[in-house]
């Protein structure tokens, strides 16, 4: 049987892979083509490039290999061996639109819509992605892209559409890429809300949408299957909702139809945009989505950093709290925290993408994020046997998770919780970053039990909710709890 030879580029950018396919194609594959003679595979990989979309690269590194004995158009009895090298473009991709060149079609295809069978491609695509060579850019842990747009697409005019999401910087910018993925499917926005995690936070919102008469819900970066299960079991009765979320998911959920996990470091914010790609203009919003990485952690993934850095090529880990991202996080979550009780206004701001309108507001707030870190130092409650630094938060400002996530970067390797009484009850933050406790399950047993309380999180960063009465309770359990006996100092 003859024997081919062949090489090929894999590129993969934004989480889209470069494919191209000639007149004869009936699918996708990658750029590439026949060793020639006196060859090396890697000139080959790269001339192929060349030769079919004009782009030109260097060698990262090699891939596996992929074998058929067939030609994939005639069916043809012959060996073909494709080999793959990973492959780096020398210039710098904004424009992800098709193009043809020398009657090649060019495209750029998400990898998500690959996996979900949206495009006919070259088996060894398929291979490079089972062998996880090939990745989207951010992993569903459940639920499909599919799946989201067939709940879209089964809105019609009459219905009212609500979104609730988060309060924090990972929460707005969810809503802002939602509401540009409706718009741009003519879907009208009846009602915005911002939530905090609370035990009943569905249940207490429900009145309302039911006043407004609303038909379709979608959470977005809210835990809701963990911690208001009971609540959405009453809104699945009124109103059809879908959930768009990066926080542990409840095993026993109902509604798996209904919902899009992403990894936990991956933050809602990274799910919506990767969502809109294709669908609006993803690229006038990459600084949002920097800020929405910054302040939920996620550049702490070595590959999320990555994509921070592809936005700001300067970044580093020393650098990341001063630059653009890590600026626009700490103004948009200052006004979050000035305007905490009208975060309609903040939502409003950030839409126009001017946010020198927040500097003032920014400026008071830093101010007394400032008085409360060296009052921390003086007046913070100190278990050393388990590195637990416990602090109540006085401020006329909710600061609590903005000052546990300040402190926790400057002592990585202790546990941090502190709480804040609220009009609305005691609101806890929780940080360990260095991961030695998994202040997830530290809130959730310090509140088990308690009365229109709750807590949860991700294993590196989560808070709880409860009544003022329960407080001695709450730091009780916290002082006694047995998660920090396996703790080596």
């Amino acid at each position: 049987m003859e024997k081919i030879i062949a090489a090929g580029p894999v590129i993969v950018k934004d989480g889209r892979l470069l494919v191209s396919r000639d007149w004869k194609d009936e699918f996708y594959k990658l750029p590439g083509g026949t060793l020639q003679e006196g060859e090396e595979l890697i000139d080959c990989a790269l001339r192929e490039l060349k030769e079919e979309t004009n782009f030109e690269g260097r060698i990262i590194e090699s891939l596996p290999s992929f074998s058929v004995d067939k030609r994939p158009v005639t069916g043809e009895d012959v060996e073909i061996e494709l080999n793959h090298f990973r492959v780096e473009l020398n210039q710098e991709i904004r424009d992800f639109r098709g193009f043809e060149y020398e009657n090649h079609e060019v495209r750029w295809l998400l990898v998500r819509d690959i996996m979900e069978g949206k495009f006919n491609v070259a088996p060894n695509i398929y291979f490079l992605i089972e062998q996880g060579k090939i990745l989207p850019w951010i992993n569903y842990l459940t639920g499909t892209k599919k799946g989201f747009y067939e709940f879209v697409s089964m809105i019609t005019p009459r219905d009212k559409v609500a979104i609730l999401t988060h309060t924090d910087v990972d929460g707005l910018a969810s809503a802002v890429f939602l509401e540009e993925i409706l718009e741009a499917k003519n879907v009208g926005i009846e009602e915005i809300e911002f939530l905090d995690m609370t035990a009943d936070m569905v249940k207490k919102i429900l009145f309302k949408l039911k006043e407004k008469e609303i038909t379709k819900v979608f959470f977005c970066d809210l835990s809701v299957d963990k911690v208001d299960a009971e609540g959405l079991e009453e809104m699945s009765k009124e109103m059809d909702f879908f959930i768009l979320d990066h926080h542990p998911m409840e095993e026993n959920f109902n509604f798996k139809k209904h919902i899009i996990k992403s990894a936990s470091e991956d933050c809602a914010a990274m799910l919506i945009y990767d969502l809109g790609q294709g669908v609006f203009d993803t690229e006038e919003w990459t600084w949002l989505l920097g800020a929405a990485m910054f302040s939920d952690y996620s550049y702490r993934v070595p590959k999320n950093f990555e994509i921070m850095k592809q936005m700001y090529p300067g970044l580093t880990f020393e650098n990341i709290s001063g630059s653009i991202p890590g600026i626009n996080a700490r103004k948009i979550n200052s006004a979050a925290t000035y305007y905490n009780e009208t975060l309609e206004h903040v939502f409003e701001i950030i839409k126009t993408r001017n946010l020198d309108q927040l500097s003032q507001v920014h400026d008071i707030v830093e101010e007394e994020v400032e008085r409360l870190v060296n009052d921390f130092f003086e007046n913070e409650k100190f278990n050393k046997k388990k590195n637990l630094h416990v602090y109540e938060v006085i401020s006329n400002f909710k600061l609590s998770s903005t000052i546990a996530t300040m402190i926790s970067k400057m002592k990585e390797q202790g546990v941090f919780v502190f709480y804040q009484k609220w009009k609305d009850g005691v609101h806890a933050s929780a940080r360990s970053n260095a991961g030695i406790v998994d202040v997830s399950l530290l809130m959730k047993e310090c509140t088990e039990g308690l009365e229109d309380a709750n807590g949860g999180g991700h294993k590196q960063a989560a808070g709880a909710k409860l009544l003022e009465k329960d407080l001695e309770v709450f730091l009780d359990r916290l002082r006694n709890s047995k998660l920090f006996f396996s703790v080596k100092h």
